[in-house]
């Protein structure tokens, strides 16, 4: 993962397990990681046991009370699934467009978007032939997805926080966190964002698609504060200037 600034990390995840990557006081995103076995594109095709992002999990609330919900998946690249309030979310085909009282979740040339009016989230499903085991196409377990978080604002009452959101915490010094070597003929993946990520890994578990409690959770807050880098025992670089875009790279 990269924060768009120099900051970086690597994160492998426990397979089948649900991660918040972004959370604010009226936003939730979180993720599904899977492992997985592949060939790196490189010119050796080493044999990487890694994981992946397959499923993203939006929930949001309007600044009129009302609640969100989409789930996108991977392996199903043209279909989103949206509901509000209490409803049970939907399923809608590409392309689509759909509104809410401000806030807009679309889907169009396999790439999924939610729009805030504090945040732009994507997730993009991507087919890569290297990933053994799992047939020959998305449906059958081919694909991945590539996420993107941009802010659209800043000094916010509510400093966000996540695996990628706590990164936009206003500081101009960024962490590279730990990464794995790619060398060999075969590596296992590893990393878990030390020294990038306040807290550990376990901490960013939440228990279902749409939940929002884990440890430093920013829902419902009417006030919240950075994440304490002082804390961090990664690598401090000297970010650069901001690109407004943070991302989780498509497999660690």
């Amino acid at each position: 993962m990269n924060d768009g600034r120099g900051g970086r990390f690597d994160f492998r995840g426990k397979d089948n397990t649900i991660y918040n990557l972004l959370s604010t006081d009226q936003v939730s995103f979180n993720a599904l990681f899977k492992t997985a076995d592949f060939t790196d594109a490189g010119p050796k095709h080493r044999l990487v046991h890694g994981s992946f992002i397959n499923s993203v999990f939006f929930f949001a609330r309007t600044d009129r009370g009302h609640t969100v919900q989409a789930e996108y998946d991977a392996t199903r690249a043209v279909f989103i699934y949206v509901g509000n309030n209490t409803a049970t979310p939907t399923k809608h085909r590409a392309p689509i467009v759909i509104e809410f009282d401000g806030l807009t979740v679309s889907l169009d040339n396999r790439m999924a978007k939610f729009t805030t009016a504090n945040w732009v989230l994507s997730a993009s499903s991507k087919y890569k032939e290297g990933i053994l085991g799992r047939g020959s196409s998305c449906s059958t377990g081919k694909c991945f997805l590539e996420i993107t978080v941009k802010p659209l604002a800043d000094n916010v009452k509510v400093a966000p926080h996540g695996l990628i959101g706590q990164a936009f915490d206003g500081a101009d010094v960024g962490f590279i966190g730990k990464t794995d070597e790619y060398k060999g003929t075969e590596i296992t993946t590893s990393a878990m964002g030390e020294g990038a990520i306040e807290g550990v890994a376990d901490d960013y578990e939440v228990l279902g698609k749409f939940d929002t409690v884990f440890k430093f959770s920013r829902w419902g807050l009417s006030t919240a504060q950075p994440r304490d880098s002082s804390k961090l025992t990664g690598v401090k670089i000297k970010r650069k200037e901001p690109v407004g875009v943070a991302s989780a790279s498509a497999i660690f």
